[in-house]
């Protein structure tokens, strides 16, 4: 269960979408996973963070935590107030040493369109 501070701190909602299996070669749409997940307000990753986890490229990258029961995984599309995010990286993170709260940080990049 997530803490009280945790719970004041996630004000946004977002859903997630998984990838469908391949079949015969053809990935299908990705289909709906979870949906009313409380979540932070995204925020932009800074150049640091970017580093350590490896997401270098010209796009932003934002994060928002999560309960950490959620089953959100790498690949999974996140949405935010209608906008897609694919799911590049995921930590466990304690909330606050005091509550013992552990939640997921989800590093998100609005891809690209063609």
């Amino acid at each position: 269960m997530a803490s009280l501070s945790f719970t004041r701190m996630a004000t946004s909602t977002a859903a997630t979408k998984r990838p469908a299996t391949m079949s015969g070669g053809i990935r299908a749409a990705p289909v709906a996973n979870l949906s009313s997940i409380a979540c932070t307000p995204l925020d932009p990753v800074d150049a640091e963070v970017r580093q350590r986890i490896g997401l270098e490229g010209p796009h932003t990258v934002f994060e928002s935590f999560v309960e950490g029961s959620q089953d959100i995984l790498v690949g999974d599309i996140f949405t935010v107030e209608s906008i897609d995010y694919d799911i590049k990286e995921i930590e466990s993170w304690e909330w606050t040493r005091l509550s013992n709260t552990v939640v997921k940080r989800i590093f998100l990049e609005k891809p690209t369109t063609s």
